[in-house]
């Protein structure tokens, strides 16, 4: 059974809409994975109520384009790490959840992992790379998406500029 702390659903906000989250996407997740849920919920909510109602509505959808179980704990694990300052590139992950799972390669942890090491770099090209990897991960499959993935790295530790424009470029330059 999830315990929710007062604290945490005080930050949220939303009584009616924790509890109706909660039992929808209790199937969907381990007790740890809905409770990094919700904190990431919480988090988003300091910063954007739009975000915080999209997640509360929206849980079985996020969820559901990650296949595996664990995988999904994992998942949210990861965008919830990328913490506070990294909130906005944590929603543009999570928008593309359903897009990558859609993809002939499907979804990929490794996806979401390089995203998350870009937004400990810049948050604007980890942004860009949300937006354009999808169709790239279509465009070049697995091992090549990855080589792609750490090249634009390799870029953003030089000039996060040059990264955001890079991954910007890559869906139609490809």
């Amino acid at each position: 059974m999830i315990q929710l702390d007062g604290g945490l659903r005080e930050k949220i906000g939303d009584e009616t809409g924790v509890g109706r989250c909660l039992e929808s996407i209790r199937a969907m997740i381990d007790d740890n994975g809905a409770l990094d849920y919700l904190r990431l919920v919480a988090m988003l909510s300091e910063f954007d109520k739009k975000s915080r109602d999209w997640m509360l509505n929206s849980g079985p959808e996020i969820l559901s384009a990650i296949k595996d179980k664990p995988i999904r704990s994992s998942a949210i694990r990861q965008v919830l790490d990328m913490g506070r300052a990294k909130w906005c590139v944590a929603v543009s992950a999570l928008k593309k959840f359903d897009d990558v799972s859609r993809t002939s390669s499907g979804f990929r942890i490794e996806w979401l992992a390089h995203g998350c090491d870009l937004a400990k770099i810049d948050q604007d090209a980890a942004d860009e790379y949300f937006k354009a990897s999808p169709a790239v991960l279509e465009q070049l499959g697995g091992p090549k998406f990855d080589l792609w993935a750490r090249l634009g790295k390799e870029v953003a530790d030089k000039s996060w500029k040059a990264a955001k424009e890079y991954f910007k470029s890559s869906p139609e330059a490809i």
